[in-house]
């Protein structure tokens, strides 16, 4: 994936369920998402990092995040139910 972004030049990569990874993988993430660089590739700055995770309480398996990801987080406001085909 990261050699498609290269190649293109622009686009996303989306770091998902960053909590369910063990320490060292965030690690690693956290040094994607910090210096573009995938191995000896390194993403253009069109390539927008975007990552998520959960609480580790709600993430299967979950682990807390490092202290680095911890302080760019953010969330993200509760899904409300659906309310297709109501009347109200």
């Amino acid at each position: 994936m990261a050699k498609r972004l290269h190649e293109a030049g622009a686009g996303y990569l989306f770091l998902d369920e960053l909590s369910t990874a063990p320490p060292a993988v965030q690690a690693a993430m956290l040094g994607v998402a910090l210096e573009r660089r995938v191995g000896d590739l390194v993403l253009p700055r069109a390539v927008q990092v975007v990552a998520a995770a959960n609480p580790p309480e709600r993430a299967a398996d979950g682990w807390d995040l490092s202290p680095p990801w911890r302080i760019a987080s953010c969330t993200s406001p509760t899904r409300r139910k659906s309310t297709a085909g109501s009347t109200a």
